[in-house]
């Protein structure tokens, strides 16, 4: 999207190559290190007990916030069920004019359709 903005080709290549060398960084370290079952099961209770403190603090913060503004736009929404009788869910990132848009009530509509379904 970005290429987009770039109306003279030496801006596009400067952009190109720092994308080029950032891929290359992220080739050269390779896969993250694995974390043991043991050292992971001390780490998840905790982390999980924040990770929820946060999202309820989220979720209650945007709770009295209107999502019609993202609703209209078709960013994100349920289309049924897969064969396997699951949800399916359709995120279009065209529909997202960065400018314009309030990521925080995005984040919390996706999080209310995906909550919905699940329930």
């Amino acid at each position: 999207r970005r290429m987009r903005q770039y109306a003279d080709q030496d801006s596009a290549s400067q952009w190109k190559r720092q994308f080029d060398k950032f891929s290359n960084l992220l080739a050269q370290l390779g896969r993250p290190p694995e974390i043991s079952k043991q050292e992971f099961s001390g780490l998840r209770s905790y982390t999980f007990a924040a990770a929820n403190q946060l999202y309820a603090e989220f979720m209650r913060r945007n709770s009295h916030r209107s999502v019609e503004s993202i609703v209209s736009k078709n960013i994100f929404y349920e289309g049924g069920v897969s064969k396997s009788n699951r949800p399916v869910f359709y995120f279009i990132a065209r529909n997202i004019i960065a400018d314009s848009i309030d990521f925080e009530l995005m984040v919390y509509h996706i999080l209310q359709v995906s909550c919905r379904i699940e329930r």
